[in-house]
């Protein structure tokens, strides 16, 4: 009986036993790993969170969210994949690589860290730029391990400044993009600083200078070997630079280009380039600086209503009132003072008088006053066909006349109420 006794208890411990260790083995599955979900705090400045078309909703298993360079007979099991949502924790998302000279190529590893609770998966996504390469993880990065994204760039060109971004897919529901970005600057061969060759305005019948520096930022010597420009008669020197300049401009060696602009160009705006070709012992290289500015009109009229292309409103004239109007007209030449010839307008009723503001005309400050006199007759001088004009002609060596355009209707308000 004490035998019997001793077996049951035996059994009943056992079997206990057997109990409170599946209760342990059930409580410690229910609990999990240590939260590290705050650090994702930190991402939001950095990380894109642009809609991949991945249901956020529903939780990813690592069927559902496969890398496209993932193998099928990866070494991670079913039973190895922890279940719960990936997290990503990275030191950096942009890098500078300072300055690089062109056609060269450098590269930086991104590194990122999976602090959640499932496996984190990547995919390659978009890049800004042909010339960034990137390269992820082909594999899951299981918590608490450590992933490395290479992004390469190549200096294909020579833009000084570029700043690119690759973008890398994710699995984490909540933050399905990732954005790297890389930037620097790139040695140029051969630039100009200014890069435009620009004059805002030259008076009529008047030379003009501009200058630029040619100068490299690789080459330690180079010549000048060629140059040609759209623009005709236009000249130029080519003349040292001081070692400061050179400096403040990072060129190892460089020249300063003086152009002379022609007393002949025509009246407006104008547009043209000069292509220049430099060279070191074999090596050469071409560029094409834009040359562009502005021939004001030699004579300059300011007042009411009068536009850039030389169109004055005078608007709607009641036949019974007229109408007096006064502008400034500025003489833009060496001889100011200004004769005048001959006036006709259209229509032909119009006075006109033009005097000098100061009783000495070489000032070259006029007052022109316009009158539509009282009891002139009905017209319409505003659409092109029937455009209304100006013409002062004078006795001058270079100024032949000044030609505006008058946009006025006068109409009888006498029988209206």
């Amino acid at each position: 009986m004490r035998q019997l006794s001793r077996f049951l208890t035996c059994t009943l411990l056992l079997f206990t036993g057997c109990g409170l260790s599946d209760s342990i083995d059930t409580v410690r599955t229910k609990i999990p790993p240590a939260a590290t979900h705050g650090r994702s705090n930190s991402l939001e400045f950095a990380v894109s969170t642009a809609s991949l078309n991945f249901d956020s909703t529903k939780s990813v298993s690592s069927k559902e969210f496969v890398n496209e360079n993932k193998t099928a007979d990866s070494d991670l099991t079913k039973a190895d994949v922890p279940s719960g949502a990936p997290r990503i924790d990275a030191a950096d998302y942009s890098h500078d690589f300072g300055v690089m000279d062109p056609f060269t190529e450098k590269e930086h590893t991104f590194k990122v860290v999976n602090v959640g609770d499932g496996p984190l998966e990547l995919k390659l996504g978009d890049s800004t730029c042909n010339c960034t390469v990137a390269q992820v993880p082909t594999e899951p990065i299981l918590p608490g391990e450590t992933g490395e994204i290479l992004v390469q760039w190549q200096t294909k060109t020579n833009n000084r400044r570029y700043v690119e971004s690759t973008t890398v897919r994710t699995n984490i529901p909540d933050m399905q993009e990732l954005k790297f970005t890389i930037k620097g600057d790139v040695y140029i061969y051969v630039g100009a600083d200014p890069p435009i060759l620009e004059v805002p305005t030259i008076a009529p019948g008047k030379t003009e200078m501009v200058e630029t520096i040619v100068c490299s930022q690789v080459w330690d010597a180079f010549d000048i070997r060629h140059m040609e420009s759209s623009m005709n008669d236009l000249t130029w020197d080519i003349l040292p630079v001081d070692a400061d300049e050179l400096v403040s401009l990072k060129s190892k060696a460089g020249y300063r280009l003086r152009f002379t602009l022609p007393s002949d160009l025509p009246r407006g705006d104008f547009s043209h380039w000069v292509r220049i070709e430099v060279g070191q012992r074999n090596e050469r290289r071409q560029f094409q600086l834009p040359l562009q500015g502005r021939v004001v009109r030699p004579v300059a009229v300011y007042g009411p209503k009068i536009d850039m292309t030389g169109r004055i409103e005078l608007g709607v004239v009641p036949s019974s009132q007229g109408l007096t109007q006064y502008y400034v007209v500025k003489v833009r030449d060496d001889q100011p003072t200004l004769t005048v010839k001959s006036i006709r307008t259209v229509p032909d009723f119009l006075h006109v008088q033009l005097t000098p503001i100061k009783a000495d005309s070489s000032s070259g400050v006029y007052r022109m006053e316009i009158t539509v006199p009282k009891g002139s007759p009905t017209c319409q001088h505003i659409a092109d066909q029937q455009q209304g004009s100006l013409s002062i002609e004078f006795e001058h060596p270079r100024i032949e006349s000044l030609d505006l355009k008058l946009d006025l209707a006068v109409v009888d308000t006498t029988g209206r109420s």
